[in-house]
């Protein structure tokens, strides 16, 4: 849900908005309609947060998200609907032509019937939508989510220690990939 509450905008003595108060809930569809300057870009800058208020505020869900796309009647013109849409959303669209690439690569096999992925906890609905938005179900991809867990080790014997287990991962035939910051 987005809500503004008591939004107000004053540009010098003159009130754009005075006291704007609504609710956009999930699931619904919203149309903003006005005469030509009547302020419908300037409030939806205001919902992206791309312009403060005068006065009030706006609350987006936890979890929720708003995109947007610039105001630009040719700029979109070479690209899909659907590129378009999800560029309103700067990372999830990286993603996409990240893997747009991967499949675009020769040694690519799309005869595999699963894959792997990995990902901090904090970027697994971000990798979620990606997959999702390229029309992979949840059900063909296995995602790890991996804890980040940063330790300083000063005792030699505790880095002697991680480092021969390091090794051993590495050397584990089941083990696909050990990935690790090790400075050595």
């Amino acid at each position: 849900m987005i809500s503004a509450n008591n939004v107000t905008l004053r540009i010098g003595k003159k009130a754009l908005f005075e006291d704007v108060n609504i609710k956009f809930t999930e699931g619904n569809c919203y149309g903003l309609i006005g005469a030509n300057g009547a302020g419908k870009s300037t409030f939806l800058k205001i919902l992206s947060g791309q312009l403060d208020t005068t006065n009030g505020n706006i609350v987006i869900t936890p979890g929720q998200r708003l995109s947007v796309l610039e105001q630009d009647h040719f700029k979109y013109d070479a690209f899909t609907v659907m590129d378009t849409v999800i560029m309103g959303n700067q990372r999830l669209y990286d993603i996409m032509k990240e893997k747009d690439a991967i499949y675009a690569k020769e040694d690519f096999s799309e005869e595999e019937e699963s894959f792997e992925v990995l990902t901090a906890p904090d970027d697994f609905s971000v990798v979620r939508e990606a997959l999702e938005a390229a029309g992979v179900p949840m059900l063909e991809a296995q995602v790890a989510m991996v804890p980040q867990t940063y330790v300083e080790l000063t005792d030699e014997k505790d880095i002697k220690n991680i480092q021969k287990t390091l090794d051993l991962l590495d050397e584990d035939d089941d083990v696909t990939d050990v990935w690790h910051n090790w400075d050595e």
